[in-house]
């Protein structure tokens, strides 16, 4: 039975006429610390004045129950939301809502994550760290920032102890690729924190001498390599959120006429050589570097992947001698990796990645020892080094898996030969792996990637080359 109001109105079918036409502007935001936030919105007529005494109101999900607006200025409305920590590392909503009567109802949506203070990913969060240790430990800690074609930093952090010429010290890097494996950036900003504080992010005071440390090592961190694919992630850390097909969708990228994955795409994308499904339209592998090219940092500064041929590594010399050959020559991790090799003598260089594979684990990937073309020692030294951080791992009950040997042509040249044959003296470098996605920890996707970060920095400081 259906009763009548007579406060309701009838509804002829056509629409409303008559309405002024209006506009909504709110807040930005990013990555938000949890507790209260307040939330400015600006309701304006078509003539640009603002709108007075209209109804605004928040709305979300079950995080965040419905706020009411209060009106400070003419056409200017505050709430306060109570934003909570973060449970699943995917970014949230609110809905800003405002309507008066003769004027059009407008919608607006408020995007953000929530900070982390114990797993630091998302580029506004890290460069605001950036800035808090530069203010407050300055004798400590050096930042250098290359710009992406889209406007997003890259950092290069050096750590040191900068009343210390810096001729003696042994120097360290740390790289991390790609932008869909946020583990090693966790990582690579606890053990800054640990340097610099004498703290681990949870609080705990670390294990490190870091006074020994810091005068006698040169450490350079690039947290994230690739910031343009990061800012385009949804998700914070990689669980159980999506399942292997859907996260290698947005981390490979799909064409538009293929039902999986694309396999094969390559490590240089040009805008419009591929029809690309609209729903995954940018892979996360890559940073644009101009208006239609992108690259992989993973392979930056070399021949681009797929091969054209096979690459002979007694060639590598002379290849990368001159990476201004090669598109990747404009990504932002390459251009700062040339520029610390071309400033430093490194001793080793460890690049952070992440592999989809279920189970808690980490791993070594190495060139094999004896490989033509590669330095025996700085092979030599890179084993040794990798010995350090399974042993240590398996100590400290972290589980790692049985190294993998990459004694394949095949298996294409990426940055860690760039930093070997381009670096003086050879450099040790290679990479590490540890796993994300289902069946994957957040907190065991850290905790391995640290270990074996402090094991790298303890086996430097211990074993001069």
């Amino acid at each position: 039975m259906m009763t009548e109001d007579r406060e309701l109105a009838p509804v002829d079918g056509r629409v409303s006429e008559g309405q002024t036409a209006t506009s909504l502007a709110v807040t930005e935001m990013n990555t938000v610390a949890p507790g209260l936030r307040e939330i400015e919105a600006a309701y304006t007529g078509g003539d640009g004045r603002p709108v007075p005494g209209a109804t605004v109101t928040i709305t979300g999900d079950s995080k965040c129950l419905p706020v009411n607006m209060a009106e400070r200025d003419a056409g200017r409305y505050i709430g306060v939301v109570d934003i909570p920590p973060d449970s699943d590392g995917r970014r949230d909503t609110l809905q800003v809502t405002a309507h008066k009567s003769g004027h059009d109802t407008r919608v607006a949506y408020v995007s953000y994550f929530i900070e982390d203070s114990t797993w630091v990913v998302r580029n506004d969060h890290v460069e605001r760290r950036f800035l808090d240790w530069a203010a407050g430990f300055p004798r400590h800690i050096a930042l250098e920032r290359s710009t992406t074609y889209e406007g997003y930093q890259t950092y290069a952090v050096t750590v040191t102890d900068g009343s210390v010429p810096d001729d003696a010290k042994r120097k360290l890097m740390f790289t991390q690729s790609h932008a869909h494996e946020p583990g090693g950036t966790a990582a690579a900003m606890d053990a800054i924190n640990q340097l610099l504080t004498g703290s681990s992010q949870e609080g705990e005071p670390t294990a490190l001498d870091v006074r020994r440390i810091l005068r006698e090592l040169l450490i350079v961190f690039i947290p994230i390599g690739n910031a343009s694919g990061r800012e385009r992630s949804p998700v914070q850390y990689w669980c159980e959120h999506y399942d292997k097909e859907q996260m290698n969708r947005f981390i490979y990228g799909k064409l538009a006429a293929e039902p999986h994955q694309w396999h094969e795409s390559p490590s240089v994308l040009r805008r419009g050589e591929q029809e690309l499904d609209p729903a995954y339209p940018i892979a996360l592998r890559y940073e644009q570097v101009d208006e239609d090219t992108f690259i992989e940092p993973f392979f930056a500064m070399l021949p681009s992947v797929p091969l054209a041929r096979l690459v002979d590594p007694t060639e590598l010399p002379n290849i990368v001698a001159h990476p201004e050959r090669e598109p990747g020559y404009n990504c932002a991790q390459g251009r700062i990796v040339k520029t610390m090799l071309d400033r430093h003598t490194f001793t080793a260089a460890v690049d952070l990645h992440q592999m989809t594979t279920g189970g808690d684990y980490g791993q070594v990937h190495i060139r094999e020892e004896g490989l033509e073309g590669y330095d025996p020692t700085g092979l030599g030294y890179a084993h040794a080094m990798a010995t350090r951080m399974e042993e240590d791992g398996r100590k400290a009950g972290l589980p790692f898996a049985e190294r993998r040997l990459i004694n394949r042509l095949d298996w294409p040249p990426n940055i860690t030969d760039f930093i070997h044959f381009y670096g003086r003296d050879r450099p040790a470098a290679f990479l590490i792996e540890v796993t994300k996605g289902p069946g994957t920890t957040k907190a065991a996707q850290k905790r391995i990637a640290l270990s074996a970060i402090l094991s790298a920095i303890g086996h430097v400081l211990d074993n001069p080359r």
